[in-house]
């Protein structure tokens, strides 16, 4: 299915491109057999586990930490009783 999305999008942009006559077809062949090897090594390889798994982890504690921000400013818009209100009180002035 990605060679399906791969061929959609080359003829997309060959349909809609204005100068046919000067794509360079190598450095497309090129550009996707380096994307082919790297998929392979981050796919099969032990470093390129470890890599993406480091990545994620990465990922993970941003996401984390920005829902944490998140709740701290908008916490009170949920809760209509509380006390403070962090977001109002500098948006309003």
């Amino acid at each position: 299915m990605g060679i399906v999305g791969i061929v959609v999008v080359v003829a997309l942009l060959y349909f809609f491109s204005f100068d046919r006559q000067n794509i360079d077809y190598k450095s497309i062949l090129y550009l996707f057999g380096t994307e082919i090897i790297i998929l392979f090594f981050m796919l099969r390889t032990a470093v390129g586990d470890w890599l993406l798994k480091g990545l994620s982890g990465s990922l993970n504690i941003i996401t984390v930490s920005s829902k944490k921000g998140v709740n701290f400013v908008f916490e009170d818009l949920k809760n209509p009783q509380a006390t403070s209100q962090f977001f109002w009180t500098f948006y309003c002035r």
